[in-house]
């Protein structure tokens, strides 16, 4: 709720995109009376912090949400979506368009410096790892089992989690 009163009016000084996979802070923005003009869903495919569920199916919420509402909200996917068919089956579904994100950097399109390119070859697609579940907040980091950084933030995460997940856990 912070950041809907703290970027209330900013739509008509400026062009801001959320980007989110937070269910209620979707809901939060397309209902407010002056919503942003564009809203960017991020699911548990991208690379970082995103929804628990699959952006499709957050797309198909956010879709519900605004109902016929008008002027409408123009709906961008951020990440996690890597083939064409899929590109193309977002935006034939109303997606205003797709952010390429961390999966790209895996392809010859990338024009990065001899090591950084050499580093990046060795990466795979399937070479990442979620965590976060326990607390409902989703984050997708690469790691091949050897990040000492996503380890921690798991244990972290198992530490905080539980039953009843209060959210000085998951800001935690």
């Amino acid at each position: 709720e912070e950041i809907v009163v703290r970027y209330s009016g900013v739509g008509a000084r400026s062009r801001w995109v959320p980007v989110t996979g937070d269910h209620g802070l979707v809901r939060l923005l397309l209902e407010q009376d002056d919503p942003p003009r564009f809203l960017a869903l991020k699911g548990n495919e991208a690379a970082g912090f995103g929804c628990p569920d699959p952006v499709s199916v957050l797309f198909s919420a956010a879709l519900g949400m605004m109902g016929s509402r008008r002027p409408r909200t123009e709906l961008l996917v951020w990440g996690g979506v890597a083939l064409p068919e899929a590109v193309a089956a977002f935006v034939h579904s109303g997606a205003r368009g797709v952010v390429f994100e961390s999966v790209h950097w895996l392809t010859s399109l990338v024009g990065a410096p001899g090591p950084v390119s050499q580093a990046l070859s060795t990466m795979r697609p399937d070479s990442t790892r979620t965590v976060g579940g326990s607390l409902n907040l989703s984050g997708r980091f690469f790691d091949r089992g050897n990040s000492t950084v996503v380890r921690e933030l798991d244990r972290l995460a198992l530490e905080q989690g539980g039953a009843d997940v209060t959210e000085g856990a998951r800001r935690t």
